[in-house]
């Protein structure tokens, strides 16, 4: 029983670990994002530069374009929030605080007072802290799966943002090459 608390432990800090390698890939990809809301921005400066009649005054009777990145693009204040790693705290616990232990802080009462009795009582602490370090890893991947989805649904929204703009600049491109 404790070798296989131990592999679960182990298991658990191997999960902590990939979960951890994902956070820093997910950040790549939102900075990815950022870098492409940005060249979308220079994209729609050039095309604006297009738009103007020799590119120098703007065509006052062309309206059929009102660029709304302002509308489109939204304040990054859900990414900064995903970028702490998590708003909750692991609790620990507490070793000597278990409903299984008699009155006199032991999981065996003693009745013949031999060495079996101490061998089933120190096996039975090592379950009890291996699965108390368990908890806390579960608690821990918990709280990481769950920065991982705020950060996964704030990539969404800028992927549909960033579609959105190059959608618009497609069209314009388009429009000019008629």
């Amino acid at each position: 029983m404790v070798g296989l608390c131990l592999e679960s432990e182990k298991l658990g800090i191997k999960t902590t670990e990939m979960l951890a390698h994902q956070r820093e890939q997910l950040n790549d990809v939102e900075q990815g994002m950022h870098r492409i809301k940005e060249s979308g921005h220079e994209a729609g400066r050039h095309l604006n530069g297009m738009d103007k009649i020799w590119g120098l005054f703007s065509n006052p009777f062309d309206t059929s374009h009102k660029h709304k990145d302002a509308e489109v693009w939204k304040s990054n204040s859900d990414s900064e929030e995903v970028k702490s790693k998590s708003s909750r705290r692991v609790e620990k616990s507490d070793e000597n605080d278990s409903s299984n232990k008699t009155s006199n802080g032991r999981f065996v009462t003693k009745i013949t007072g031999d060495a079996k009795e101490d061998e089933m009582e120190q096996y039975l602490e090592q379950v009890n802290s291996s699965l108390g370090n368990m908890k806390n890893l579960a608690i821990s991947i918990g709280n990481e799966i769950e920065a991982s989805n705020k950060k996964l649904d704030v990539i969404t929204e800028m992927t549909q943002i960033n579609d959105t703009m190059i959608h618009r600049s497609t069209q314009r491109v388009e429009k000019q090459l008629k």
